[in-house]
């Protein structure tokens, strides 16, 4: 698959901060996408969007902005049609992760990944679009609901018991504290009884015995066909949720709909399954816990763990000191030497970052533009994409500023000799994101050591953020515990309630002692992007 190089960029969607990362394993999970569709059209294997992927593809024809995974379904036919032949069809490195694959996979969906571990061979790297953590994409099947409700009371009633004891399995094998661990065998060993007579099979107590309960429990769930049904659902939504079943044929013809660039197939009578599995499916509501976020974090602990680590931020509240004493050292030589020359005047040196993004910038601007004995200066600062090889390409900016802002050439304005009084940019990151980068002598820390004042305003808005919004506050990392954030003497963001959360969020990275410094350097204002 083909990505233009700005699709991996952190941007504000529908008032959610995606970052860059998740930019990277949504490509990740599109690339895995692509080579699933291959597969299941050339074996006549039907699949369809499923829970958010669904939801995604219908109302933002995309990813939901606060989704960061994939999920598709199958009537289980073609679930474990796909499970058996997966390893002959799919592209080499392409592995299933289920109950079958693995003994402590304690899910009753299966995955389909593409590798085990984090691979940052070139190869890998170029087609999974520079993300090096495991991505795949969840498959859940869909099953049949018995016609007589007496047989699926029996049904539900039996898968119930085999899930209790499995439960009570893995809980002995893990070790459980939860648990009485001397008294748990004996009532396991009369459990596992129970259940060969009820379903006539042999437990072998020499393997994983939760691992075939579980497998068990598939097999009962897809204990019924298409010809003894009037209904389908998930079988282990439906055990807990009795109207959550769906009539057979909605899930029988599909159609194909725009998803990020390029098409998923959803249910033809996706409006139906929507408001069932929703209610007003078109009414966006974030969800704030859900699994963990972003998916790969775990993944990333590990990594740091051993030593690497990708595009994080790392200094120490101690280096920001002793980096803020130099930069005192420095700035008051320089008001010495302004005050000895009599120079009254201001500069005031404007940094933007993409025309498109002006308009944050375009209200202080004008505020400046106002004062007497102020010079303003426009630079749009250079910015380069980062590729999966290594390569930098400089961005072309095709847009335009508004006709009453004069863009200085960089060449005609050097900040490093003019040391102007106030600067003022929008890219907080530095070097550390995943998608571009500037020109090293733009970024923070070296912009704090050539001016009086350096202030800082977000290139982006974003919709105001409840702390308990776990995603929103989780993506908070990536924009405010930055360089450009650290290093300025002024942040100005959009409300007093995103002025708290950058506090609580700094606060947070560097120490509960820092809170007053955060504090006094942040303030709400009133900056562009409305």
């Amino acid at each position: 698959m083909e990505f233009d190089n700005n699709y991996f960029e952190a941007e504000v969607r529908e008032g959610f901060y995606v970052t860059s990362d998740i930019k990277h394993a949504w490509a990740a999970q599109l690339e895995v996408l692509s080579d699933v569709d291959k597969a299941c059209r050339e074996n006549g294997i039907q699949y369809f969007a499923e829970w958010g992927t669904l939801l995604g593809a219908i109302r933002h024809h995309g990813f939901i902005p606060w989704d960061d995974d994939m999920d598709i379904c199958m009537r289980r036919p073609d679930y474990n049609r796909f499970l058996k032949a997966a390893k002959d069809i799919m592209p080499e490195g392409y592995e299933i992760f289920d109950m079958n694959t693995d003994a402590d996979n304690d899910n009753a969906i299966a995955r389909i990944i593409n590798g085990r571990n984090i691979n940052c061979d070139g190869i890998h790297l170029e087609k999974y679009h520079g993300f090096p953590y495991v991505a795949g994409i969840d498959i859940f099947p869909l099953d049949y609901i018995a016609a007589d409700e007496e047989d699926d009371k029996f049904q539900c009633d039996l898968i119930d018991i085999v899930w209790t004891v499995e439960k009570l399995a893995r809980n002995i094998e893990n070790k459980c504290n939860e648990i009485n661990l001397e008294k748990a065998p004996a009532e396991l060993e009369f459990r596992l009884r129970q259940v060969e007579e009820l379903c006539g099979v042999t437990i072998d107590r020499n393997k994983s015995i939760a691992q075939q309960l579980l497998r068990l429990v598939d097999k009962l769930s897809g204990l019924y066909t298409e010809n003894e049904a009037d209904y389908i659902t998930l079988m282990h939504v439906w055990l807990g949720n009795k109207s959550y079943k769906f009539p057979k044929n909605y899930y029988r013809e599909e159609i194909r709909v725009p998803f990020e660039n390029t098409d998923i197939p959803v249910p033809a009578e996706y409006e139906a399954i929507l408001k069932i599995k929703y209610g007003d499916y078109m009414v966006p509501v974030h969800n704030w816990n859900s699994h963990e976020y972003p998916f790969f974090v775990t993944q990333k602990e590990h990594y740091k763990a051993d030593g690497v680590e990708f595009n994080n931020y790392r200094d120490t509240y101690s280096d920001y000191m002793q980096y803020k004493e130099q930069v005192d050292v420095i700035r008051k030589a320089k008001k010495i030497v302004k005050s000895f020359n009599g120079d009254t005047h201001k500069t005031v040196l404007f940094l933007a970052y993409k025309s498109d993004n002006w308009n944050m910038l375009d209200n202080i601007y004008k505020q400046y533009c106002g004062e007497e004995n102020t010079r303003v200066i426009v630079q749009s600062v250079p910015y380069y994409y980062k590729t999966v090889n290594g390569v930098f390409e400089k961005y072309a900016d095709s847009g335009s500023y508004p006709d009453y802002v004069t863009i200085t050439p960089i060449e005609e304005y050097n900040y490093l000799e003019e040391y102007p009084d106030e600067i003022v940019f929008q890219y907080p990151y530095d070097n550390y994101n995943s998608a571009g980068t500037t020109d090293s002598v733009f970024h923070s820390y070296n912009l704090a050591l050539h001016t009086l004042r350096l202030t800082y305003i977000p290139y982006f808005r974003t919709d105001e953020i409840d702390e308990n919004d776990m995603r929103a506050y989780t993506n908070m990392n990536e924009y405010v515990t930055m360089p450009g954030v650290v290093y300025s003497d002024r942040v100005i963001v959009q409300s007093e309630g995103i002025r708290k959360l950058y506090i609580k969020k700094l606060t947070e990275f560097f120490g509960e002692e820092t809170e007053s410094e955060w504090a006094a350097k942040i303030e709400a204002g009133d900056i562009g992007g409305n």
